[in-house]
């Protein structure tokens, strides 16, 4: 099976191109930015004639929650058109879809967790884009997958909070994080397997997978500190109306992984449980 595996050095990419090249049945082609400009047709073009690619695994994404309030323009550019542009391309040589989005589509005015048939409505200039990249993959190919997530962590070049919350234990007694924002960690080692025992069925349309629970961002945070035994540090309550930020965020965004257990009769493992492990392999390898 030959996979087009697109943004292959972020975090989640990463993750994915490490499990497909343990699986023989796959044959895995990479693509990161310097490779493959998706914002370009003819590149496209060029790679997908080359590879010619049974499925398209695409983790490139704008994905600068502030920034793409500043430039509108590019987030929309590099998370809507480009999709629409490989979901073509990828309906053309009638290959599988698989585009990644968010829980940052919804606007968190619920209080209990978000389906597949909830209703979209974002807040900002980046949840907009992901939303318009899912218009554009469900109006070019009817071979797709797409793939809701939330608040990632796992392995790779990029900071993420879990990252940010231990480099900023090393150098501050106080770490100020927000008390009213809600949502789902993930662990892209969970859901980059659950990616790919996705692409092997032809159930095909819109999936939430994140680990199971949540929390808000200082409970999370408070986690971080104590798995990765950095207690020096002190994480303070602070509300996101004080907090410096311009682009408005959801309260609440968990998501209801009903339509996955349906399908493959197992849920993600508890984010608390795979935050640990994560941390204690973390841990393991500075001590080496």
């Amino acid at each position: 099976m030959r996979i087009l595996l697109i943004g292959s050095e972020g975090t989640l990419g990463s993750e994915l191109q490490r499990q497909l090249k343990q699986n023989k049945q796959y044959t895995v082609f990479p693509y990161h930015k310097k490779m493959l400009d998706i914002t370009l047709n003819e590149e496209i073009d060029k790679v997908f004639f080359k590879v010619k690619p049974q499925i398209v695994i695409n983790c490139a994404a704008y994905t600068d929650v502030e920034k793409a309030e500043v430039e509108p323009a590019k987030a929309i550019l590099v998370n809507g058109t480009a999709t629409k542009n490989l979901a073509e391309a990828s309906d053309k040589v009638g290959a599988i879809f698989v585009y990644f989005s968010t829980d940052y589509i919804f606007d968190g005015e619920q209080n209990v967790p978000y389906t597949e048939k909830s209703k979209p409505n974002p807040l900002n200039v980046y949840g907009e884009s992901k939303w318009l990249g899912e218009k554009y993959t469900i109006e070019s190919t009817a071979r797709y997958f797409i793939i809701r997530t939330s608040w990632l962590f796992g392995r790779g070049e990029k900071k993420d909070f879990v990252d940010k919350i231990v480099d900023l234990s090393e150098i501050q007694r106080e770490i100020p994080v927000i008390t009213d924002q809600i949502g789902s960690p993930t662990y892209t080692m969970d859901l980059a397997s659950a990616t790919l025992a996705l692409i092997l069925t032809n159930n095909f349309g819109i999936y939430h997978i994140v680990n199971k629970g949540a929390a808000s961002r200082y409970t999370f945070a408070q986690d971080v500190l104590s798995y990765s035994k950095e207690h020096a540090a002190h994480i303070s309550m602070i509300d996101s109306k004080v907090y410096p930020h311009s682009a408005r965020r959801p309260k609440y965004s968990v998501l209801d992984c009903q339509r996955f257990l349906d399908v493959f009769g197992y849920e993600l493992p508890n984010w608390r449980e795979r935050l640990s492990q994560y941390l204690k392999e973390v841990s393991t390898k500075k001590e080496w």
